[in-house]
Parts: structure tokens; C-alpha cells; sequence
């Protein structure tokens, strides 16, 4: 039987790899005194469940299935989900909006949820306030999952075109690009990365 509370293995029997993406929505606002950004994302997710595979002539051509997704409550879930925070968030990514998984018949998956993220922020950048060009850097990793379980990669991140934003020009802030750079830590407490 399927058990959501274990933690798939590639298929070389390494660590299960998380895909990470951002795509940047809108910039609702920028606090300097408290050194703050709040930005509206798409928070994607995808990796490799081989235990969820089948052969698609098997069932009547079935190609995908959803599945209920719920990283606040292990219960509500149907399947595991990956363990991915944003390290300086004023909330957690699990309280974003709670959308379902897409899994296909090789076992790939993807999840997409949309929202809100309010983030600490070290801001750089400030010479010229306000016309300055200001850089936040976002930290996402696992929190309680070990790199020997979970290996989360990043892919680019991609500011939504203005059909998606429908071209917010009167906002006061808007995200003009973003870079990804993978990092590995370790921590005092766990000596796994």
C-alpha cells in the first residue's frame, strides 16, 4: 500500500529530487522601515513518485489524476508532498492556497499553488531612494527534511508576462528580474545538508 508519510527515492535510490520554481506575479509592497516585501507568486513544485506510475493502456488510456495536497495536515493529503519553506517568511508557505496535484502515469508530478508571500527582507540596493533598483534575496529549502531525503533544486525564476498581470502599471513597485543560485547548508543541530 501507498504510505503518504514516507518519502519517495529516485529511481537510483538517491534522495527524491524537488524542482522549485517562482514565477513572480505582482509586488504588493515594499515596507523599508521594517525591511519587508510582500510578493504574489506561483510557488511550483515538481519531482518523481515511482510508486505512483501505472500503464496508462491498463486503465482506458488514463494519462493524469489529481490528488488532494495539503502540506499543513499530513491527514487532509492524499499523497507526500515535498517539505519547502521560505526561510525569512512572516508566514508560512503552508498557508498558501491549497491546489491539487497533477501526477502522470511515469510517476512525474507538478503542483502549482498561488500566493501571497511576506519575507524579512535584507534589502540591497537603497543609494537613491525612490528611484532605486532594490534586490531582495528569497532563501527556500527544506525545513525539517534532510538533503538525504529531499534534494530541492531551483529552476530560473520568471517574471509573468503582462498578459498574466495584466499590465499593473500603477503600481508603485514592480519585479524587473530574478537569478537562482543553489546553495547547500548545514546546520548546527543536524549534520546532514
Amino acid at each position: 500500500p501507498y504510505d503518504k508519510t514516507v518519502v519517495p527515492s529516485s529511481p537510483s535510490g538517491g534522495p527524491v529530487t524537488v524542482s522549485l520554481a517562482l514565477n513572480l506575479y505582482h509586488m504588493y509592497g515594499l515596507d523599508m522601515r521594517r525591511a519587508t516585501v510582500s510578493i504574489h507568486l506561483w510557488l511550483r513544485m515538481s519531482w518523481v513518485d515511482p510508486r505512483l506510475s501505472w500503464e496508462p493502456s491498463d486503465w482506458g488510456g488514463v494519462q493524469s489524476l489529481t490528488f488532494i495536497a495539503s502540506p499543513a495536515s499530513i491527514e487532509e493529503s492524499q499523497i507526500w508532498t515535498p517539505e519547502v519553506e521560505l526561510y525569512q517568511a512572516e508566514r508560512s508557505t503552508y498557508a498558501m492556497a491549497q491546489k491539487e496535484v497533477i501526477v502522470f502515469a511515469n510517476g512525474t508530478t507538478f503542483w502549482s499553488r498561488p500566493g501571497e508571500v511576506p519575507s524579512l527582507c535584507e534589502l540591497d540596493g537603497l543609494h537613491d531612494f525612490p528611484f532605486d533598483r532594490v534586490m531582495c534575496k528569497l532563501r527556500f529549502g527544506g525545513w525539517s527534511l534532510p538533503g538525504s531525503l529531499q534534494n530541492v533544486t531551483a529552476d530560473p525564476v520568471k517574471p509573468l508576462d503582462d498578459k498574466l498581470t495584466h499590465k499593473a502599471t500603477y503600481q508603485e513597485y514592480r519585479v524587473v528580474d530574478g537569478s537562482v543560485t543553489r546553495g547547500v547548508d548545514t546546520f548546527g543541530c543536524c549534520p546532514d545538508p
